[in-house]
């Protein structure tokens, strides 16, 4: 008997298989572009934070320091010791953090997750030796949004 071609039950077996492996080659796909947003968020956020972070230890440093802090959930106005005085805030509801001084905007950042946040502030005081203030600026709603500052 000559074969010159495929049964039918081989070729139904062959469309099978390949439908398996593309059914989890697509799937594979999914998970690696949720994950890679996901990292992009990420990465958005800690960039972002560090430019804040940069910025207002910048003025700390220029400045001579934090003579007072006041916060609430949505802002902080700093008075450094050379008086001059400069405020951060969740605008936007809740989507935007701006640092400004009374004349105008030094910096602007959309906030990478779509979640709504509140401004806790944490502050250790004095080291032996001297005194440090380490004052973490808590995004509540974002996870790991924190600005460190040190005033010393």
């Amino acid at each position: 008997m000559n074969k010159n071609g495929f049964t039918i039950v081989e070729l139904i077996i062959s469309v099978t298989i390949l439908s398996i492996v593309m059914v989890f080659a697509l799937n594979l796909l999914v998970v690696l572009k949720e994950k890679e947003t996901s990292l992009d968020t990420d990465t958005d956020m800690v960039l972002n934070q560090a430019f804040v972070s940069k910025k207002i230890n910048g003025d700390i440093v220029k400045n001579g320091g934090i003579k007072s802090l006041n916060c609430t959930t949505t802002k902080c106005d700093f008075t450094f010791n050379n008086e001059e005085k400069k405020t951060l805030t969740l605008t936007n509801n809740k989507k935007t953090i701006k640092y400004e001084n009374e004349e105008n905007v030094e910096l602007t950042r959309t906030l990478p997750k779509s979640t709504y946040g509140n401004i806790e502030v944490e502050e250790f005081l004095n080291y032996t030796g001297g005194t440090l203030r380490i004052i973490t600026i808590d995004v509540v709603g974002y996870s790991d949004y924190k600005i460190e500052l040190l005033d010393y």
